[in-house]
């Protein structure tokens, strides 16, 4: 589970990328996207091809307990995508608890990721709303045409255990709370790095 980073969903093929070249990833690597995403023109296949999943609830169940393969999410979903400017390195909280639930009933563990460099690899400049109403897409974050050279910088954090909630996952404050849990270890790493950081451009 990573921060979502910018108006351009950049970080996720970025730690696919990490994985990759670490030479330690032995499964494919799903990303999970939300569905609307998945209708605009190109970019659906664009996804797929990246080994991305729509997110529901169905496939991340047959993903992680069905075939145990390694799936990414971003719990803050498209309210993130609207961050201001100063607010860009606030890890939201999770919209939903599902892949933290999901996660519960497979007793899989879940890898916190802190991710920096999106943010400034794709600021967000506005939102075009006419035009999505014109052709019935999503909302559009305004930002650059392509990424800006920011140095990104992921920290892959401690497993955080689910087997202590059973595979019933009924108990929804604890399903909450660890959510919580996960998305603090992101917050307190994510601050860390900027402040370690010399240069957005530099690393």
């Amino acid at each position: 589970m990573a921060n979502h980073g910018g108006a351009a969903p950049t970080g996720g093929p970025m730690i696919a990328k990490a994985l990759k070249e670490s030479g330690s990833q032995l499964r494919p690597l799903h990303l999970l996207t939300d569905p609307p995403l998945q209708g605009f023109p190109g970019l659906g296949m664009l996804f797929t091809k990246l080994g991305a999943v729509p997110d529901h609830a169905d496939n991340v169940h047959r993903l992680l307990f069905d075939e145990r393969q390694l799936v990414l999410a971003v719990p803050e979903r498209a309210q993130a995508r609207g961050k201001p400017g100063g607010e860009r390195l606030g890890v939201r909280s999770f919209e939903r608890g599902a892949i933290v639930q999901a996660a519960v009933r497979a007793g899989t563990p879940i890898v916190p990721i802190a991710v920096l460099g999106a943010q400034e690899a794709s600021p967000l400049f506005g939102r075009i709303d006419p035009l999505r109403r014109l052709a019935r897409l999503p909302r559009v974050p305004l930002s650059t045409g392509f990424p800006l050279p920011a140095k990104f910088r992921i920290r892959f954090l401690a497993p955080v255990g689910t087997s202590a909630l059973g595979r019933t996952a009924s108990d929804g404050a604890a399903v909450q709370a660890l959510a919580e849990q996960v998305r603090s270890m992101i917050q307190a790493n994510l601050l860390q790095m900027t402040a370690e950081r010399r240069n957005v451009w530099l690393g």
